[in-house]
C-alpha cells in the first residue's frame, strides 16, 4: 500500500490533536525514527522541505515537497498501477475520488495521453467512483462532472467503461444500483468485497 502526501499536509495531520485516531498515529510517528527508502538516511522527523519515503509495517508513506510534486507522483503511480494490472489480468479497475488534488492528477494524465507519454489502452480501464455528492452529473459539485471534464472526455475511454453513481436518483435506489453494478463488473457474490487495482482517497 502506498500513501502519497504533501509534506505540509503530513505535518498538519500528525500535529493535529483533533481526533484520537490521528493523535495516536501522531504519537507513533513521534516515538520512532524512520529510514528513508530513497536515500537510506535515518531521520527523526520529515522536515518541511524533505521528500522521502517512510516504510511502515503495512504501507509506504511518500512525503512530497509540494502539491505539484504530489500530483506528478500520484499520476505516475496511477500509470504504474494501470500498466501492472493490465499486464497481469488484462484490465485495470480504479475508484476515483473528488477534490482539487485529484483534479490536478486527472489533468496530468490527460496531458500525458495527449502527448503520447505512457499512453494507456483505455479500453482496458474500468472507472468507478469511491464517493459522490447527491447531485445530478452536470452539477458543479458532481465528482463525475469534474473527472469527466478533467480526464474522461479527454482520453479514448469507452463510455461503457465509466461507471458513475447515478446520484440524481433517490439515494437508496442509487446505492442499490451501484452495488449491483459493482457485483456485475467484478463477478462477486453477496458478501464479497470487490478488489480494485487502485483506490484513490482524498484527505
Amino acid at each position: 500500500r502506498r500513501m502519497l502526501v504533501n509534506v505540509n499536509l503530513f505535518h498538519a495531520l500528525v500535529s493535529s490533536p483533533a481526533r484520537t485516531a490521528v493523535r495516536e498515529w501522531r504519537l507513533g510517528f513521534e516515538a520512532a525514527r524512520f529510514d528513508c527508502i530513497d536515500c537510506g538516511a535515518s531521520i527523526a522527523w520529515p522536515r518541511r522541505h524533505d521528500m522521502c519515503t517512510i516504510s511502515l509495517l503495512h504501507a509506504e508513506v511518500h512525503v512530497l515537497p509540494d502539491a505539484v510534486a504530489l500530483s506528478r507522483a500520484a499520476a505516475d503511480e496511477f500509470l504504474r498501477a494501470a500498466q501492472t494490472a493490465i499486464e497481469k489480468h488484462a484490465r485495470f479497475t480504479v475508484a476515483l475520488s473528488g477534490g482539487s488534488t485529484p483534479k490536478a492528477i486527472f489533468g496530468l494524465l490527460a496531458a500525458d495521453d495527449a502527448v503520447g507519454r505512457d499512453k494507456l489502452p483505455w479500453d482496458k480501464v474500468q472507472i468507478f467512483f469511491g464517493d459522490e455528492r447527491h447531485v445530478p452529473p452536470d452539477h458543479p459539485d458532481s465528482n463525475y462532472r469534474m473527472a469527466n471534464e478533467a480526464l474522461l472526455s479527454r482520453v479514448p475511454i469507452p463510455p461503457a467503461n465509466v461507471h458513475r453513481v447515478r446520484a440524481e436518483l433517490d439515494a437508496a435506489r442509487s446505492a442499490a444500483e451501484y452495488e449491483n453494478e459493482l457485483r456485475s463488473t467484478f463477478g462477486s457474490r453477496a458478501g464479497e468485497i470487490p478488489r480494485f487495482d487502485l483506490i484513490m482517497l482524498g484527505m
